[in-house]
């Protein structure tokens, strides 16, 4: 009889999140970095400020609140790349999101490289954790 290896919560969540932000970039390959600058209407960002702000959700509500030691990529992102959440921090008007040259997409793909980082690390430090756990329900939020 084989041995049957359990996968955690955590561990399955971690492989979902990679999965997840494997495919964003995926769908960004064809794009230049000027077509990411593009806002096609006022409903929608650019496809750069999405980047980042994916991140920002990741950095702002799950790694400054649950890594512990955990430090922000630029003190600039938390307002920069916020998008309506006034009781956590100030934000540009959505209209200007595709005014803002820079960070350039190398500084955002950093951003999502640390940020992704800090969600690996946490992830591991809550493998034995109870599914149930805030930073895992924020996680999953996330990765939906």
């Amino acid at each position: 009889m084989g041995t049957a290896t359990r996968c955690s919560v955590a561990e399955a969540l971690a492989q979902r999140f990679r999965t997840t932000r494997a495919r964003t970039l995926q769908l960004c390959e064809p794009l230049t970095p000027e077509d990411m600058m593009v806002q096609s209407c006022a409903e929608a960002s650019p496809a750069k400020w999405h980047l980042a702000h994916t991140a920002w959700f990741f950095e702002s509500f799950i790694l400054r609140e649950f890594l512990p030691g955990y430090r922000l990529f630029n003190e600039d992102f938390p307002w920069l790349f916020n998008s309506y959440y006034q009781s956590f921090a100030a934000f540009p008007d959505k209209k200007l999101r595709a005014s803002f040259s820079r960070p350039g997409i190398d500084a955002v793909l950093g951003y999502r490289e640390h940020v992704d980082r800090g969600v690996d690390q946490l992830l591991e430090l809550l493998k034995d954790a109870a599914p149930e756990h805030e930073a895992l329900n924020r996680i999953e939020l996330g990765v939906n």
